[in-house]
């Protein structure tokens, strides 16, 4: 039995690719084509709030308004820390093994 952990991690590292061959490698990822692929493949809603922390820009988390306790959740899971309000701190490259061009971590403000 799946634990809320596990099944969190499972939906994204299966976002990732799907991401990637929706819209090509390159992040982050607006918040339409996360809320797209996330319909598309029938992903639990109640993960979408993690997905935009980690495949969003930190202007998408601010527009979220999404909850400290809940990047201190994902923080947990993927056991990096993270910090408050941004999601910055994410190496989401080596923890979801992508390895692309846009650099070796997550929210820099870039995407262009």
């Amino acid at each position: 039995m799946l634990t809320d952990k596990s099944r969190i991690l499972k939906c994204l590292r299966s976002l990732g690719p799907q991401l990637s061959q929706r819209y090509g490698g390159k992040r982050p990822y607006t918040k339409a084509q996360v809320d797209s692929t996330f319909d598309a493949e029938k992903y639990n809603k109640k993960y979408i709030r993690y997905a935009y922390l980690v495949y969003c820009d930190a202007q998408t988390i601010e527009r979220e308004e999404i909850p400290s306790q809940e990047i201190e959740k994902l923080s947990s899971i993927v056991g990096v820390a993270a910090s408050s309000g941004a999601a910055a701190s994410f190496p989401i490259d080596s923890f979801f093994g992508f390895s692309d061009s846009g650099g070796g971590s997550f929210g820099d403000g870039g995407g262009g």
